[in-house]
């Protein structure tokens, strides 16, 4: 019988970059999940609908698109992280305009 784990984000560092007029891109986040397994680089983006997140990816030499490196694999641990990590950069960039 397989067991399915659950995580928990456990820590979430977000580092806020000053905008390029030519990139989307505001921040860049890591994720430590079950106080056990880091990911580095997630990108949270200003997009036409909104601030999203995306996960770290690689170019495909052969296609020419993005593959993600790391993802979550069903919409609960997706949602937690996403959760997660724009709640920690809306606090970061609050912080950063007070100042």
């Amino acid at each position: 019988m397989r067991r399915i784990m659950s995580i928990k984000v456990t820590d979430v560092q977000v580092r806020i970059i000053e905008r390029n007029k030519n990139s989307k891109i505001v921040a860049f986040a890591d994720v430590i999940l079950n106080e056990s397994f880091c990911v580095k680089n997630c990108r949270i983006i200003d997009g036409s609908k909104g601030i999203f997140v995306v996960m770290p990816s690689i170019k495909n030499n052969k296609t020419g698109n993005f593959d993600d490196v790391v993802y979550p694999i069903n919409k609960e641990t997706r949602e937690e992280i996403n959760n997660a990590i724009l709640e920690k950069y809306k606090k970061e960039a609050k912080n950063d305009i007070d100042i």
